[in-house]
């Protein structure tokens, strides 16, 4: 998946990588988010796009908004867990 060689290019440059998979209905899509200069950007299919979120709480509710997600489950990398970042839970 292009996420996965977009948060594998991120480590070599230094930037730490956020594995997204953003959830509506049954289906679900993976993006590539990292921080750059205190804001996040994201990789999705090879574009990148610049948001003024600063954090990803904030960030996985701009996506909600801006494209109708339910959810939003970020994986880490290292134990392969996923944990919900939006709705944040209770």
């Amino acid at each position: 998946d292009f996420a996965f060689l977009t948060a594998a290019v991120l480590r070599v440059l230094g930037y730490q990588p956020h594995f997204l998979a953003l959830g509506k209905n049954s289906r679900t899509h993976a993006i590539c988010t990292f921080q750059k200069d205190g804001y996040f950007v994201w990789f999705d299919n090879a574009k990148i796009h610049r948001t003024e979120a600063r954090s990803l709480e904030e960030f996985a509710g701009l996506l909600a908004k801006q494209f109708n997600y339910a959810r939003t489950l970020e994986l880490n990398l290292e134990n392969r867990q996923w944990t919900l970042v939006y709705p944040a839970p209770s």
